[in-house]
Order: structure tokens, then sequence, then C-alpha cells
């Protein structure tokens, strides 16, 4: 007879460590600017053409969800990676 195994399917309920996370939220980021990538290239060429649409452009750009993703993103994710990064550094130092 085969031996059972129990699979944990709720991913709630396992506990990952902290450099998991940020690793996690890291390639989320990275995915969503990859998504995003057609649509800078687009509004950067849209702002050369002229100033009426740099103008456009720029307000679009500076609107509250704009600004709040990338502040979010910001003040979220590279700091605790930077502190990680910082802490492995310091631990795998050579002190000699």
């Amino acid at each position: 007879m085969p031996k059972k195994i129990t699979k944990n399917l709720n991913l709630f309920t396992i506990r990952l460590p902290m450099p998991a996370l940020v690793s996690i939220l890291h390639r989320m980021s990275g995915a969503v600017l990859f998504i995003f990538m057609p649509f800078l290239v687009v509004a950067f060429c849209n702002s050369l053409t002229s100033a009426s649409f740099y103008e456009r452009t720029i307000s679009q750009l500076f609107s509250f969800p704009f600004v709040l993703i990338f502040y979010l993103h910001g003040l979220g994710a590279h700091p605790s990676s930077d502190c990680w990064i910082q802490a492995f550094a310091f631990r795998h130092a050579n002190w000699k």
C-alpha cells in the first residue's frame, strides 16, 4: 500500500522567512515593471514629440495612482531588501 503524503495547499499557513518574502516581493515588482515597460516607452516617445504631449504625459505620471504605487514600492521593497543585503554582508564579511 503506498504511503499517504499530506500536502499543505493553503499557502497562507506556511511561515516563510523574511528573505523569502522580500525575494517574492522583489520578483513581483520586477514582473510588474516588465509588463509596464512598453507603456513607459510609449509615454517617453510621446513626451519627446511635442510640448503638449510632454505636459499630458507628466500630468498622467504624477496622478495619484502612479505616485502611490511608486511610493509604496520604494518604501516597501527596497529598504527591506537593502537591510537584508547589509545584514548578510556584515555576517559573511571576512574579518581577518
